[in-house]
């Protein structure tokens, strides 16, 4: 199949053999199916190519995108030429964009090729190789869609005669190169294309391996060579490295029996913790119901003070409302007494009128009668002027005008008689009606004193009554004042039986937790100094089988778990390690124990036999070796004599305590040993010091009496621990005493205080 037809364009760029073409191995025939591209060079979009039967060639002019058809089938088949692929770097296998389209992130290319045959050595009918590339610069291949590497994409294609220099795909000039080529670099080319190209590629990789391998013999040899100098010592460390395994399967074996033993502590702890959980729940539901009861008394309490509070102040409410139906009497007894004042005052002023109009009347009457009289002489004068008329005809003129002066004098007075009837008519209907008037008062001002005097009386009553409110209400108060008093001193003092209950529960917990805590560590203690913690294998061993021995003999405590027997001799006589048997102080441990340094470990026996037993023992059973320091025959040296001088502190075996039948051990030990305060102190002792001697300082720096001195510190290293372990091993019972007292002493008052409430 030709890609480019010189005929049509007039230049070959490329060229592909036919999709059937006899390959040169016995595996059949290649057949190319399909060549899918997206996003690679040219092909933005997805586009396939079908290679059915008989298409020969793919024509089209200059710059179409042919040859990237070819350029895509080297790529996908593994190139990493880039000048092959007329490209610098792997961006521009990617579409880089155009006017109507934007770039993409990535090109793809998959060739699916037919393995009906199996020419490929797969269980797949068709191949489809696909490499894909991104803008980061990476690259992926896949086989049937499952990542693989370029590696496996490069064997598969070498096996089955399909390689990058197969030549399957021959280039624009490669033709006129392999014309003008030397028959040596011809011969090259027509070796790749039988497929002999693999093979020696695998025989060149085999050598090279070969030569690695001779190479890397020869570097074991030189390690060898290097290392047999060493073998000894890398025997003992082997031996050691066993030794270490054992132990730590020994140790593992220990450590599951102590964690065994601390679950079954914990268990009983936490049974122990949950019987005190519950007793401290029913001690609390107890204390919830008592408080309940005392809140329920409160609130009952409260309820009556607030329904006394009711009724006060309905009392209130019926006190205020009787002073104001009292004070609405007195307003109206006010108002009817001065009505009565007034009535009595107004009754005085009618009275006296009445008299003043009487005396009136009387004058009127008087007048009246004297004006009857004079009309009775005017009648009978006028009788006489009228018998004269006739006679006085003459003098009627003149007695007319008197005529009618005395007619309007009588009409005067007769108008005034009636003015005057009128007048003591209307004071007699006055009189009438004053004394009327006087009566209803009279009944009123008597009704009203009935009245008043009631008033007065229910005043009397209602007063009474008050005082008897106000006494009462001064009863409730005081009562309702006793009762929040005393519901506040209940109160505060549930509230201070509360917090030290709390406080007492919860210096009981600690108190337990240190017991707990303090028993633990001195089990702990206990358990490592019998199993020989820290010790030499022989001295473990010596100390193990003594204690069998006076478990046997039932002379020692028991101990606080059982323990396997040891096979052989019981050995007795060992008293212990001299670290178990002298007691130091504080702040001399750190010295002692430098001083001491691998004789701490040294085992102290009765007698020279013991050690003899002792010795033997270790050596039939090849457990160790251990120092003894026989009773009978240790000889101490004569003590050394130190000088005035402020920083020497004392002679070491003058700073410990042990039994007195250990004295000869102590002096033989540490008889010639000084403590100082710190080096200064050291060397100046050192000038003034006789024999063999050494001088040991507080921070544990050694000056020998050769002028030797040791100090410093390491990492890990801690000086004083084993000491230490003894002294708080022996301190321990005592602490282990004062917290089980002080729990006990808690706990009687916290029982005591449950009591109380």
């Amino acid at each position: 199949m030709l890609l480019n037809c010189p005929q049509l364009t007039g230049r070959a760029n490329a060229a592909i053999l036919p999709p059937e073409l006899p390959f040169p191995s016995p595996d059949g025939a290649m057949r190319l199916k399909h060549l899918e591209l997206q996003g690679y060079k040219t092909f933005a979009t997805r586009t396939e190519f079908a290679f059915d039967a008989g298409i020969t060639a793919i024509v089209g002019p200059n710059g179409s995108g042919k040859s990237n058809v070819a350029d895509a089938i080297r790529w996908v088949l593994g190139e990493q030429t880039y000048r092959l692929l007329r490209a610098k770097r792997t961006e521009d296998m990617i579409f880089a964009g155009s006017d109507l389209r934007p770039r993409v992130g990535m090109a793809s290319a998959s060739l699916i090729l037919d393995n009906a045959d199996g020419w490929l050595p797969v269980d797949f009918n068709e191949v489809a190789i696909t490499r894909r590339a991104y803008r980061s610069g990476e690259n992926e291949y896949l086989l049937n869609g499952s990542r693989v590497r370029l590696r496996d994409i490069t064997e598969l294609l070498a096996k089955s005669g399909l390689a990058q220099r197969t030549y399957t795909v021959i280039g624009q000039g490669l033709v006129d190169a392999v014309l003008s080529q030397r028959p040596e670099d011809r011969r090259l080319l027509f070796e790749e294309a039988s497929g002999i190209t693999l093979y020696q590629s695998k025989r060149a990789e085999a050598v090279s391996r070969l030569d690695e391998t001779r190479s890397n013999l020869l570097r074991v040899n030189d390690i060898v060579n290097e290392i047999a100098p060493r073998l000894q010592r890398l025997e003992r460390e082997a031996e050691r490295a066993e030794r270490h395994s054992l132990l730590d399967r020994q140790l593992d074996g220990l450590l599951r029996t102590w964690y065994g033993y601390r679950w079954r502590q914990d268990q009983i702890g936490l049974q122990r913790t949950g019987d005190a959980l519950n007793r401290r729940e029913i001690s609390l539901s107890r204390r919830r119901q008592a408080l309940d009861d005392l809140d329920k008394k409160v609130a009952g309490l409260r309820a009556r003070q607030a329904q006394v509070r009711e009724e006060l102040i309905q009392w209130h409410r019926e006190s205020a409302g009787l002073h104001r139906s009292m004070e609405e009497v007195q307003r109206d007894l006010a108002v009817w007494q001065e009505r009565a004042r007034l009535l009595a005052h107004r009754g005085d002023e009618l009275l006296a009128e009445k008299a003043e109009l009487a005396g009136r009347l009387q004058a009127a009457g008087e007048a009246v009668l004297a004006a009857e009289e004079d009309l009775a002489d005017c009648h009978a004068a006028w009788q006489e002027r009228e018998a004269l008329v006739t006679d006085a005809q003459a003098g009627l003129d003149a007695h007319e005008k008197v005529r009618h002066d005395l007619s309007a004098q009588l009409a005067r007075a007769q108008a005034r008689s009636l003015d005057l009837q009128a007048q003591i008519a209307d004071r007699r209907n006055r009189l009438a009606q004053l004394a009327e008037q006087r009566g209803t008062h009279e009944k009123d001002r008597a009704d009203h004193q009935a009245v008043v005097t009631a008033n007065e009386v229910r005043a009397g009553e209602l007063a009474a009554a008050h005082r008897r409110l106000q006494e009462q209400q001064a009863g409730l108060r005081a009562e309702a004042e006793r009762l929040a008093s005393e519901a506040g001193r209940v109160d505060a003092s549930l509230a201070m039986a509360q917090a030290r209950r709390a406080e007492l529960e919860a210096e009981l917990g600690a108190a337990r937790q240190d017991a707990d805590r303090v028993r633990s560590r001195y089990e702990l203690l206990g358990r490592l100094r019998a199993e020989g913690e820290g010790l030499h294998a022989g001295v473990r061993a010596v100390l193990q089988a003594a204690s069998d021995g006076r478990q046997a003999a039932g002379a020692g405590r028991a101990r606080r778990e059982a323990r396997p027997q040891s096979v052989g001799p019981r050995l007795v006589g060992v008293l212990g390690t001299v670290a178990q048997h002298i007691n130091v102080p504080p702040d001399y441990e750190v010295a002692v124990e430098v001083a001491l340094g691998g004789h701490l470990q040294d085992l102290v026996v009765e007698s020279w036999p013991d050690a003899e037993a002792a010795i033997a023992y270790l050596r039939q059973g090849q457990r160790g070796r251990a120092t003894f320091l026989p009773l009978d025959t240790v000889r101490p040296r004569s003590r050394l004599e130190l000088p005035a001088d402020g920083g020497v502190i004392g002679l070491a075996s003058e700073l410990v305590q042990s039994e007195a039948r250990l004295a000869p051990v102590v002096d033989m030990l540490l008889g010639r040993t000084a403590v100082v305060r710190d080096l200064k102190a050291a060397r100046r002792a050192f000038d003034r010091l006789r024999g063999g001697f050494q001088i040991v300082t507080l921070a544990g720096e050694v000056l020998h009496s050769s002028g030797t001195v040791t100090g410093g510190e390491g990492k890990g290293q801690a000086q004083g621990q084993l000491l230490a372990r003894e002294r708080e091993w022996r301190d321990l019972p005592a602490l282990i005493d004062q917290a089980t007292a002080r729990t006990t002493e808690t706990q009687h008052s916290l029982e005591a205080l449950r009591e109380t409430e």
